[in-house]
């Protein structure tokens, strides 16, 4: 799963991973995104965040649509470790 730079309001950029494909963002004009989010790896971690960096996480939680026009250009790729670990928590969510 790709990640990048968007405008995600408060008048910052932040990155989010899209979980969408391209099927959907044609037919809608919108992607569905995590949204990542700092975090301090001293204190315990929600189940819903997934970790991918020292001190960035993914929030599930989080999960939301955004107009394409706001993702900027892609910043990276998310390990296939931790995009099986979003799929779960997200199949988890919509199956709970």
């Amino acid at each position: 799963m790709t990640l990048y730079l968007a405008d995600v309001g408060e008048d910052r950029r932040r990155r989010v991973l899209v979980v969408s494909g391209p099927r959907f963002g044609a037919t809608t004009g919108r992607a569905v995104v995590v949204p990542e989010i700092g975090f301090d790896p001293d204190l315990p971690l929600s189940p819903w965040r997934v970790p991918f960096e020292e001190t960035a996480a993914l929030a599930v939680d989080r999960l939301t649509t955004v107009p394409k026009d706001v993702l900027h250009h892609q910043v990276g790729q998310l390990p296939i470790s931790e995009t099986q670990q979003v799929r779960r928590l997200i199949v988890r969510g919509l199956t709970a």
